[in-house]
């Protein structure tokens, strides 16, 4: 009876080694709950990795140097004490009380427990998938808006009506999940597939709010650009002086180079033109301001066209004749 006994106490013993805790797996911060109960999204958000008996911390991006690119990662130990989540933290230890329903919510006091503030989490959903690489245009739309958006290589995206490329990234954690960067334009948020031409956005702190993806081609080709085309400005104040001189402008599409004729100067640069034929870009200064120009209203064989080439800055060209 006595070997029974033990038997009984060291199966139970094992059993609870090997039970998973409720909130183990993978979180990431949605918002912020402070002393006085008042609520903030989560500035910085965090993913927060529990395994058996260690806990991984990965920051995704760095907001107090504005790279939001930059991931870091660090590995804390952590145990169960009393109901309470316990955390060493370098030279800290963090006691945390908790509640897991569809959100986990960590309460945390410092060593002293002079301070009581909550994190919220929420599980990352590792069944969603993106299944190819992020190339080409497609068109962005969100319940106030729609836009343009190109990825024209592996870090560099162009679009949102700038008159300049965006950085961006995609994160892969554990080789499930991905997140998506964009400087200054979209939070963090979970991509994946949901058809072959569909993307889908879920923005961990706005969870309900439907973004889309969707694959954009178009009716123009750069061969419908290639050319000389005009402009003729009267406003332009530049030497000399005067409200009558009249300046002609001149730009030249050719297969590679674009030609810009201006006032007496040429100027030669490679040009690319996105799939969508919403952006004319130039991969040698893309980052910076000008190096994109947004395309309004053209279509194959107009002989017109207007181009945004400034946040301010609209100009209409003509199509010079052929001779």
């Amino acid at each position: 009876m006595k070997g029974l006994t033990l038997l009984i106490l060291i199966v139970a013993f094992l059993t609870s080694c090997n039970q998973k805790h409720p909130f183990e797996g993978v979180w990431i911060t949605v918002s912020h709950v402070s002393e006085n109960g008042h609520t903030t999204s989560a500035q910085t958000q965090n993913i927060f990795d529990f395994e058996h008996d260690s806990l991984k911390i990965v920051q995704l991006g760095n907001h107090a140097s504005g790279n939001l690119r930059e991931i870091t990662m660090n590995a804390y130990k952590y145990e169960f004490i009393n109901d309470r989540f316990v955390s060493y933290w370098e030279k800290d230890t963090i006691y945390f009380s908790y509640q897991v329903e569809d959100s986990l919510i960590l309460n945390f006091n410092t060593k002293e427990e002079r301070t009581n503030q909550s994190v919220v989490l929420k599980r990352i959903d590792f069944t969603k998938k993106l299944k190819q690489p992020l190339k080409g245009s497609y068109l962005l739309k969100w319940p106030e808006n729609s836009t343009s958006l190109t990825f024209i290589n592996d870090s560099i995206a162009v679009g949102f009506d700038k008159n300049h490329g965006d950085k961006w990234k995609i994160f892969n954690y554990k080789g499930a999940h991905l997140f998506l960067y964009l400087d200054g334009i979209t939070p963090i948020s979970s991509i994946w597939n949901e058809s072959d031409t569909i993307l889908n956005l879920t923005y961990h702190l706005k969870p309900n709010r439907k973004v889309t993806l969707k694959k954009a081609n178009s009716t123009i080709s750069p061969e419908d650009l290639y050319g000389e085309w005009t402009r003729i400005d009267k406003s332009l104040n530049l030497p000399p002086p005067s409200p009558e001189i009249i300046f002609e402008l001149k730009m030249t599409f050719d297969p590679d180079t674009l030609t810009t004729h201006y006032y007496n100067e040429d100027k030669k640069e490679a040009w690319q033109l996105t799939e969508d034929g919403k952006n004319i870009y130039f991969p040698d200064r893309v980052l910076k301001n000008g190096g994109v120009w947004n395309m309004l209203n053209f279509n194959a064989g107009d002989d017109t066209i207007q181009i945004k080439q400034g946040y301010e800055n609209t100009r209409t060209w003509f199509r010079s004749p052929k001779i």
